[in-house]
């Protein structure tokens, strides 16, 4: 059952809608603009190297509620739209009721809403495989853009918001500067990275089976050394995670891509052993040696001695908790103490209700790709969807991934992409869809039972 406009507003039956095919176009373009414009490129009040940081516009604040609001998209009544709207809404009530100023956090609402426009747009297509094919493909070149025009400002003038980027070393050892794009947000810089490559890795390698070699290699060396100058331990355990799970999630589907598993456990076991001799020929030894005390590879510092864990201590007896929170984007205001975990800062500012729909909401999304389809390359394609999206949910306990406008819009899309895959009743309509791609390549065997 699908929910139309008219039926709310009986007005709204003359409104402008656009069509699928313009709807299809815009995920494109924010599949294409949105890695390289809110990532790589300065925007307002920028300084000598870059922005400053915090009064700058980005691309998804420009797309994101108007665009849904001229699109009078017909949405599905289904769970996941009902866990979205009860978790925005939950972060709309605890900012009205919160006791700092308005202004600033009504604009972080906003853009919290413009991160899960794209997905809402996708989801109200039908995409074909080649269809989805075709947008990660897309995604591949322009977060490929966006990933070298990062590095090119990293090499080219260093550290953009030094306070931001800055890892101090242990035992006086001074300070290195991570890589965080124009905007200098290393941990945006680092998600862009690892969902660009994880993109690539799960989706066209594992499910699709069209990421041509040289791809590959590029692919796997961008996010190795991207993980070297972010110096991200998230993004190493969302690669990781991710990986297990896509191959985890890949048994499952079937039995026919069994064959997979051993020669892409090879090539990350491979990945990973030549991560620090790769380190060490690329950076200097002040780096190297900043990237192994982040990652506890010293005796001086390690995971477990870090001041995260005494933060979330100092937070929970500060703010304990309350149905509907302190108010989304508060919490440093009030404690000038950073959070780094997604759930613990959704417990903390939109309370226990928001808390509990973000789950529900993305718990939904991985339970309906993880359901069975007939169609065995969609089944497959959806089950490292599924592992991808693990690797995502693993990431947020060590950052605020549910806030990055900067790169999270992407992801969402594609989770909303993967939602509605399936192969075409009409197989002339599929044809016309395809726009002259070949045919995505069958299984080798007779897959497995369904799920």
């Amino acid at each position: 059952m699908w929910l139309a406009p008219e039926t709310l507003w009986p007005s709204a039956a003359g409104l402008l809608r656009f069509d699928h095919v313009t709807q299809r176009s815009l995920i494109y373009l924010c599949l294409l603009a949105i890695p390289v414009f809110v990532i790589s490129l300065p925007m307002q009040n920028s300084g000598a190297h870059g922005v400053t940081g915090d009064s700058h516009a980005g691309f998804v604040d420009l797309i994101g509620f108007p665009l849904m609001l001229l699109l009078m998209l017909r949405l599905p009544r289904s769970a996941i739209f009902f866990a979205l709207f009860v978790f925005l809404g939950t972060a709309l009530i605890s900012v009205l009721s919160a006791q700092t100023s308005k202004i600033k956090t009504l604009a972080s609402v906003y853009r919290l809403i413009a991160i899960y426009t794209p997905f809402a747009i996708a989801l109200s297509l039908s995409w074909t495989p080649q269809a989805a094919e075709r947008a990660v493909r897309w995604f591949w070149w322009s977060g490929l853009a966006g990933v070298l025009l990062g590095m090119f400002v990293y090499w080219i003038f260093g550290a953009v918001r030094e306070h931001q980027q800055a890892l101090h070393l242990g035992e006086s050892g001074g300070v290195v500067y991570r890589a965080g794009g124009m905007l200098g947000n290393s941990g945006g810089f680092s998600h862009l990275i690892t969902g660009w490559a994880m993109s690539a890795l799960c989706l066209r390698w594992l499910g699709f089976g069209r990421l041509p070699r040289w791809q590959l290699l590029v692919t796997l060396g961008l996010l190795i050394y991207g993980i070297i100058v972010t110096a991200s331990r998230a993004a190493v355990l969302q690669v990781a995670a991710g990986m297990f799970f896509a191959l985890l999630f890949m048994l499952r589907a079937g039995r026919s891509n069994a064959g997979r598993i051993v020669p892409v456990v090879g090539v990350f076991a491979i990945a990973l052993l030549l991560l620090l001799p790769l380190a060490a020929m690329l950076v200097d030894d002040n780096f190297l040696r900043g990237v192994m005390m982040r990652f506890g590879l010293t005796d001086s510092r390690s995971l477990m001695q870090t001041s995260r864990w005494d933060n979330w201590a100092q937070l929970v007896n500060l703010l304990g908790w309350t149905p509907i929170g302190i108010g989304y984007k508060t919490t440093t205001a009030l404690t000038s103490i950073n959070v780094d975990n997604s759930y613990l800062r959704i417990f903390f500012e939109m309370g226990v209700l928001g808390l509990l729909s973000f789950i529900a909401f993305w718990g939904l999304v991985l339970f309906n790709l993880l359901v069975g389809d007939s169609d065995p390359n969609v089944r497959r394609v959806k089950a490292v969807a599924a592992g991808m999206l693990m690797g995502e949910l693993a990431r947020m306990f060590f950052s605020d991934t549910f806030t990055m406008y900067l790169s999270m819009p992407t992801m969402a899309l594609l989770m909303g992409i993967m939602l509605r895959l399936r192969e075409p009743d009409d197989k002339v309509g599929a044809a016309d869809d395809t726009m002259g791609d070949a045919p995505l390549p069958a299984p080798r065997s007779r897959p497995g039972p369904r799920l």
